[in-house]
């Protein structure tokens, strides 16, 4: 009986698998969605962020709204090389026409960006992922979020695809709102 049990989930995550595989497929094939210029020369960690990110930016837009600056919580992030951050950093300046710093809410209580009485970053987003991004052979899973202040954050779920040695971003769904 539980050689059974276990041959019907093993089958079960086929199932869910390949049909993960087919609807990615076919999202790329409609999405036509591509890297920037700015990400041809990141690694495939950065590119992957980089349109994960994006994809935050745009959703919400009104949070974005008179910033100066967008933080990246380094902590989860995949390995990114000082090349990565650079190129990134250049991505947010040209893109948003912000600077791009490296710290989550420590930090930016620390450099008195934080606003303890509002709990909310007066002028600028924190981006960050709730864990590490999950890769199944050609599809990464993100889940993340983005933050101006406790009335005012998003929860995310991305799913990419890697295809043609570049990841493409599927979707991203606004999973929470505050």
């Amino acid at each position: 009986m539980k050689l059974f049990r276990h041959f019907c989930v093993a089958l079960a995550l086929f199932v869910a698998l390949s049909l993960l595989l087919a609807q990615g497929a076919a999202a790329l094939a409609q999405t036509g969605q591509t890297p920037t210029e700015d990400t041809l020369t990141a690694s495939e960690n950065a590119r992957a962020l980089m349109l994960v990110f994006d994809s935050y930016l745009e959703q919400d837009t009104a949070l974005n709204t008179g910033i100066s600056f967008v933080a990246i919580d380094p902590q989860n992030l995949p390995d990114l090389s000082a090349r990565d951050r650079e190129l990134m950093t250049a991505h947010y300046a040209k893109s948003l026409g912000v600077q791009l710093i490296w710290m989550g809410i420590g930090g930016l209580k620390e450099q008195g960006l934080f606003d303890d009485e509002l709990q909310s970053i007066p002028n600028g987003l924190l981006l960050s992922l709730d864990k590490k991004p999950v890769v199944l052979g050609v599809l990464m899973s993100v889940s993340g979020s983005k933050y101006r202040g406790a009335c005012g954050a998003n929860g995310f779920e991305s799913s990419l695809v890697h295809s043609d040695g570049s990841w493409t971003l599927l979707k991203t769904k606004m999973t929470w709102i505050s």
